[in-house]
């Protein structure tokens, strides 16, 4: 176990990542440092999480231009995050929000939802035609 990690699970190695990012079907791109909520960060924080975080994904050969916010609900992230993303040349930012997007959706707040159950063909109906949107907009999520 290394005593500078972060965590006990064993994650993927520098090289591991930067070998898996040149498969055309796999897009490596960033999610922070540390996985905090970036409602709660301020200035500083936030701009290191977000620039070291593209850093090291534009060296592995990874998309610097998306980003999936931490945790991702419509509370974990803030203008102030927006403003940051922007400033770092990302393009495109994705919650996990169940929403539909279209060509009014704001690139970063795109939804994004799992899909856990693919050999369902109701689950994989109801994710194409917009039922988790329905969800989160009762449970007021969105």
């Amino acid at each position: 176990t290394n005593p500078f990690s972060l965590t006990k699970r064993q994650l993927l190695t520098y090289s591991q990542l930067s070998e898996i990012s040149k498969h055309p079907l796999i897009t490596i791109a960033s999610h922070s440092m540390s996985h905090q909520n970036f409602h709660n960060l301020g200035f500083k924080f936030a701009n290191w999480e977000i620039q070291k975080s593209i850093k090291y994904i534009s060296e592995i050969g990874g998309n610097s231009k998306l980003f999936a916010y931490p945790y991702g609900h419509k509370n974990s992230y803030d203008h102030l995050s927006e403003y940051l993303l922007l400033k770092n040349n990302v393009k495109f930012a994705f919650t996990t929000k169940s929403s539909i997007i279209n060509n009014n959706s704001n690139p970063l707040q795109l939804g994004r939802v799992t899909l856990m159950n693919t050999k369902n063909r109701g689950y994989l109906n109801g994710l194409i035609k917009g039922s988790f949107y329905w969800w989160d907009k009762i449970l007021n999520r969105l």
